[in-house]
């Protein structure tokens, strides 16, 4: 299941006599997370003018390096508390803001990934803790 449709199943609501979607649990959306994005990272903001960039601490998962700066842009967060996230723009991005982030291509969305989806991820090893 892609995020993507878990987002989906909570914006809209159901049709006409059928039940509210069941939310994903927390280990539902470590999994998804993990196995949807191909870089998983942690790091911190360090420029945020007209160009948003995120200088790489950790790699938990994928071939960036430790040390790299990449281009990234704010961007939702996964399984906002928001209805319909999508449909506002997303906060804006402090210079220093630290944490781990998952994306597929560069420039990176900083979609930040909650501490406990980490550590789950850990516990079932979709991802390794960086050497």
């Amino acid at each position: 299941m892609s995020v993507f449709v878990l987002l989906a199943a909570f914006c809209l609501p159901p049709p006409p006599g059928m039940p509210e979607p069941t939310p994903p649990s927390e280990a539902e959306k470590a999994r998804v997370i993990a196995t949807t994005f191909s870089n998983i990272v942690s790091g911190v903001v360090t420029r945020n003018d007209n160009k948003v960039r995120f200088k790489i601490l950790k790699v938990y998962k994928g071939t960036l390096k430790r040390g790299q700066v990449i281009d990234a842009y704010p961007a939702h967060g996964f399984y906002s508390d928001q209805p319909c996230p999508g449909m506002i723009p997303p906060l804006p991005t402090i210079k220093g803001a630290t944490g781990v982030i998952a994306f597929n291509e560069l420039p990176a969305p900083l979609q930040w990934v909650e501490s406990r989806w980490l550590a789950e991820m850990k516990r079932t090893g979709l991802v390794q803790d960086p050497r």
